[in-house]
């Protein structure tokens, strides 16, 4: 008997322990696949942001050319130095330079550092923020300068420069279907990561750029204006750090921790997405790499993000506690979460959409439409709220029965997402009333959408019946809220209606006095 109870013993004994054993392992599978879920969206995120800020700069800069250098007389001016000799030229560059002067005065005030003019052979003409620097061939050292000359054609992107790296924004000029030269706004690097510490103030933000390439190409009267970083083969720009308007460590230690890190765990040299912790006075710091690369598409530097682990320790603990725990209570602790969790996104789902048509309802277009105005807000980038229902709704249900008349919004809702882009969003605002909202859609451009819409609604057979709709368009304002932006919509859908239907009004402020 204690012979059998020792093997039985025995056997549990391992039982437990190849369970156990599982356990652990899945444990350390899961652990391990969480941890790169979380640094790749790290990674993601930092990416986000560095594009969100530089497709601002580079509305502005499309603003900036189209306003005040895409003019006919100043392209008269500049095509007259372009084929005169040095006198006329000299003569023209002060000319510009006086003329820009307030401009380039107000560029700065949105960071543009560099308002730079090029000659068709990629000669600098002139520099507004050196204008005694003219007369350089930047065709070895500026690829972006080379390409609008050689193509004709807008490009944008990092780039490192003669005196300074940025994002750089080049302009093709063109006078009387002749391409007359170029010319470039610029941002610099030490702008763009001011704006970023100081938008997100969790967060560090630092630029390395390959040693090798800023001798190769910035004025040796300018190499002072860069030191070495936490690596020989890698410089960082002393106006960047000149602040030290970093939120989290100073640029010093921010240096000083990354020195302590051996070359071969950094491994700079292969250019991908990587990240190093650091422990530092019992705080863990994530730093956070991603390859700088310029237009030319080549890799020249990382932009690094700094900020505290603690997301990622707690990460840490909550997966100690999972091994301290017994297998019982893992294995059913885990099963109970994924439980949950599928529970818990069915229920949002159901929330958020509209039963019958399966778009998003009411409730989630407020939330929506809260969010997108205070972004609109921030990025001044507009959106379009578009409100239609179906004419003669009723006169369907009426004639075909409620059925048919579901069968009709159905079908309806299902033409409409598949003619919209996958940013913008369609939602039921109740009964037969739908809103679209048109992202960074604004004016004619969105009334041009709802007529299109309307003309593809009367062209289908929709659930074997030719129906149409009318729709109300408004496009956001500083001023707008929700209630105003529906308001306006209403207004003008009503106002569509009483005109005739199947078609689409744009909102004027007179209808509301109709």
């Amino acid at each position: 008997m204690q012979k059998q109870s020792k093997s039985l013993f025995i056997w549990i004994t391992i039982a437990f322990a190849l369970v156990y054993v599982f356990v652990i392992a899945v444990l350390i599978y899961n652990y391990q696949d969480a941890k790169g879920s979380y640094y790749q969206d790290k990674y993601d995120e930092q990416h986000f942001q560095i594009e969100s800020k530089v497709n601002s700069y580079a509305a502005f800069a499309d603003y900036f050319f189209e306003k005040i250098v895409n003019d006919e007389s100043v392209l008269y001016r500049y095509n007259q130095a372009v084929t005169g000799d040095s006198v006329t030229q000299d003569i023209i560059r002060q000319e510009l330079y006086q003329y820009y002067s307030n401009d380039y005065t107000l560029m700065q005030t949105y960071s543009f550092r560099q308002f730079h003019f090029h000659l068709p052979d990629n000669t600098s003409f002139l520099r507004m923020d050196q204008p005694e620097i003219y007369g350089d061939d930047l065709s070895d050292f500026r690829y972006s300068v080379a390409y609008v000359n050689r193509e004709q054609e807008y490009i944008s992107g990092f780039e490192e420069g003669r005196t300074f790296s940025g994002y750089r924004y080049v302009f093709p000029m063109t006078y009387q279907d002749k391409h007359i030269g170029s010319v470039e706004l610029s941002v610099s690097m030490t702008d763009i990561l001011s704006d970023l510490n100081a938008r997100y103030q969790d967060k560090d933000y630092m630029m390395i750029i390959e040693r090798d390439v800023v001798d190769n190409k910035v004025f040796d009267d300018e190499l002072d204006s860069y030191m070495l970083s936490f690596s020989t083969d890698y410089y960082i720009e002393k106006t960047a750090i000149a602040n030290d308007n970093f939120n989290v460590l100073s640029s010093e230690l921010f240096n000083q921790l990354l020195g302590n890190v051996s070359k071969e765990k950094l491994d700079l040299g292969n250019y991908q997405d990587k990240q190093v912790s650091i422990v530092y006075e019992q705080s863990r710091y994530d730093f956070i790499f991603v390859p700088l690369v310029n237009m030319n598409d080549e890799a020249v530097g990382y932009i690094i993000t700094l900020e505290t682990a603690e997301a990622f320790t707690e990460l840490r603990i909550r997966y100690i506690s999972y091994f301290i725990a017994t297998t019982v209570f893992v294995g059913s602790n885990y099963v109970l979460f994924l439980f949950i969790d599928k529970a818990r996104k069915k229920l949002r789902e159901i929330s958020q959409h509209d039963s019958l048509t399966g778009i998003y309802n009411r409730r989630y277009l407020d939330q929506f439409l809260e969010k997108e105005i205070a972004r609109s807000k921030r990025s001044k980038m507009p959106f379009s709220l578009l409100m239609f229902d179906i004419d003669h709704f009723k006169e369907i249900n009426d004639t075909y029965g409620h059925l048919k008349g579901d069968a009709v919004l159905e079908n309806l809702v299902k033409i409409i997402n598949n003619h919209i882009r996958q940013e913008d969003i369609v939602a039921r605002f109740g009964g037969e009333e739908f809103v679209i909202i048109l992202i960074n859609t604004e004016g004619e451009n969105a009334l041009t959408k709802a007529k299109q819409l309307t003309k593809l609604v009367e062209k289908s057979n929709i659930a074997d019946l030719t129906i149409t709709i009318s729709i109300g368009v408004t496009t956001f304002d500083d001023e707008s809220t929700i209630d105003t932006l529906i308001h306006k919509a209403d207004t003008a859908l009503y106002y569509a209606k009483e005109h005739g239907r199947n078609k689409a009004i744009r909102y004027q402020k007179e209808m509301d006095d109709s």
